[in-house]
């Protein structure tokens, strides 16, 4: 006889699941996703509705009790089932979730030191309003939404307690803020500065490395690496901004933390990695091939470290890797994509941008199995050398490395350097794997970005966080 799983006292979803509303071909669905697994759970908007209730301070009869306030009782039976089946698939918490940790302010002198040599030109395309699974806002942003868009809705960002972070409705993969024709309904009704602060900072990233904050630019747009040599675009900071005071207001700047692994078994620091950075990223600029010049990186830091000399040295003799020595790596991709790719078939719209690259890095992992094929594209680095160098330059400067943003960050230094020259042999097979639903996508011409996306939004660096 199978024991049902004892429900936490006071339930609510953890913060490894998000909850959804997400419209699919005209239909409103409600879905949990398991960051965990990347995997899907599709519940009715009933049920979505009775877990909102369940926020971490209520017993079963509260949950009920709110639900009733909120018009949106059912059965106590319906309740209990839905919390049984979370349960059994370890997304339930108990009690209210511990507040995330504080990060000091940074004090208003602290300067910035921004990526040189880059301005950024936004083809408006909107495939950054197109691809992630959550559009983050913050409370004053819901508020400024809210006052011009009557049927906005927000769930929070993760779990189902209160957070100071929510997410928006998506449809069909994208926004739900998107009009028909593309463009952005709160811009329409209110302006560029009612926009959630989150889309007036992207692409740019912040960090904090206890000496300054460091601004760069995710690679997920093509319009990033159309933007390279340009000097007619805007730039990543406001004109004549020099240190954190005259950041915008609300910008989310992240603390790098104080030490990070560089193995398995060896740690370096904060300090140590500033240092590392500096000297390391300025010579991309010069590689013949920094897919090979970052596999290179890896394996001179599992014998030296962060020594500076020996690392440059490496850069700048590396050769291609042997194909054998990515096969493990390859395996595991293709395993991780076609689970993805499957999964969001299951759910997701045809008109989805995401299932569509889903579809297409799936394709593209697979053909990596290929007898000879990685051997082939090894050998095209001077095709890609331009983009590729600005990549991993900006990669190495924004400490994407060490503080990803994604749920399931790669273990170590060396691992993150091996699977940035995995993305980058990925993006090289795309531009030969192009499905007839890909073919007028915006990363057709840099393929690197839609793996920079979906290796993010999607949950695809799990791959290589596995091993």
């Amino acid at each position: 006889m199978t024991m049902k799983p004892q429900l936490p006292y006071r339930p609510r979803l953890s913060e490894e699941a998000m909850m959804r509303r997400h419209r699919v071909d005209g239909e409103d669905k409600g879905l949990i996703f398991d960051t965990r697994k990347a995997k899907a759970i599709e519940i009715t908007l009933e049920e979505l509705a009775l877990l909102a209730c369940a926020d971490g301070t209520r017993d079963l009869g509260g949950i009920l009790l709110e639900a009733t306030r909120r018009g949106v009782y059912r059965r106590a039976s319906t309740l209990t089932t839905l919390l049984a089946s979370l349960q059994e698939q370890d997304l339930l918490s108990d009690g209210i979730p511990q507040p995330p940790r504080t990060i000091s302010r940074l004090a208003d002198d602290v300067p910035l030191d921004v990526l040189d040599d880059f301005s950024l030109i936004c083809d408006q395309n909107g495939s950054c309003c197109s691809t992630y699974s959550s559009v983050a806002l913050t409370e004053s942003d819901t508020a400024r939404v809210r006052a011009v868009i009557d049927d906005a809705t927000f769930l929070p960002l993760y779990g189902s307690a209160p957070s100071h972070f929510c997410a928006a409705d998506l449809e069909d993969g994208h926004c739900g803020f998107l009009a028909d024709d593309g463009s952005c309904r709160i811009h329409s009704a209110a302006g560029a500065e009612a926009k959630p602060r989150g889309c007036h900072l992207y692409p740019a990233s912040f960090v904090y490395d206890g000496e300054a904050v460091r601004v760069a630019v995710s690679v997920e747009c093509s319009c990033v690496l159309d933007s390279l040599g340009r000097r007619d675009g805007n730039p990543l900071v406001p004109a004549g901004a020099n240190c954190a005071a005259d950041l915008l207001a609300a910008t989310s700047v992240a603390h790098l933390q104080d030490t990070f692994q560089l193995t398995a078994t060896f740690q370096a620091t904060r300090d140590e990695l500033r240092s590392w950075t500096q000297a390391v990223y300025s010579h991309c600029v010069t590689l013949d091939d920094p897919l090979a010049a970052s596999w290179a990186l890896a394996g001179c830091i599992e014998t030296e470290g962060l020594n500076v000399s020996a690392c440059l040295d490496a850069m700048l003799a590396s050769v291609a890797p042997d194909a054998a020595d990515l096969s493990t790596l390859l395996q595991s991709l293709a395993t991780t994509t076609a689970q993805r790719a499957n999964s969001s078939s299951a759910w997701r719209s045809a008109k989805d941008r995401s299932r569509r690259l889903g579809h297409w890095l799936r394709e593209a992992s697979q053909a990596l199995l290929v007898p000879n094929r990685v051997d082939e594209l090894l050998a095209e680095a001077a095709g890609n050398r331009t983009t590729d160098r600005f990549y991993l330059r900006s990669t190495i400067f924004s400490y994407e490395l060490v503080a990803p943003k994604t749920p399931r960050p790669a273990s170590t230094l060396v691992t993150a350097l091996r699977d940035r020259s995995i993305r980058m042999l990925l993006a090289r097979e795309m531009r030969s794997t192009i499905p007839d639903d890909c073919q007028h996508d915006p990363s057709v011409k840099h393929p690197i970005t839609a793996v920079e996306a979906m290796m993010r939004g999607q949950g695809l660096v799990s791959y290589a966080a596995d091993l």
